[in-house]
């Protein structure tokens, strides 16, 4: 009888050795920057931006947000803290899901390392933003 726990001892852990939870990858590539260096970069990838203004972000655990217009029509920007848990926890499940909650409304959402951008798949120059919100470092 102490045999048959044994296997199944073992085989329970070699089980959970080999399993392990996906989670999403997180990037500190450009956990230094500030959002206002995104914004510049937008700029230089000829995205003309018409008015800026600043969002909550301490309830997100961001560091930053900005409401951007670009050619009349806004996306948000945020700026996570990687070094810290509860930043890090909502940038895993904004790389795993794509979505990002605000008042349990799903908005569409794309993570750059430290970097999210929401409600950019609606914008008319959705692929020139999202090209340059994936070349920015």
């Amino acid at each position: 009888m102490k045999q048959f726990f044994a296997v199944i001892a073992v085989t329970i852990c070699t089980l959970l050795m080999f399993t392990s939870c996906k989670t999403a990858e997180v990037s500190l590539k450009n956990n230094d920057k500030k959002l206002i260096d995104l914004v510049d970069h937008f700029a230089e990838s000829d995205m003309k931006i018409d008015s800026i203004q600043q969002m909550e972000s301490e309830f997100f655990h961001a560091e930053e947000a900005l409401a951007l217009k670009i050619s009349k029509r806004d996306v948000g920007i945020y700026r996570f803290d990687l070094n810290y848990h509860n930043a890090k926890r909502k940038v895993e499940s904004v790389k795993k899901t794509g979505k990002f909650y605000i008042q349990a409304k799903p908005f569409d959402a794309m993570m750059n390392g430290s970097f999210m951008i929401i409600d950019y798949k609606r914008h008319p120059r959705k692929y020139d933003i999202i090209k340059a919100f994936n070349s920015f470092e």
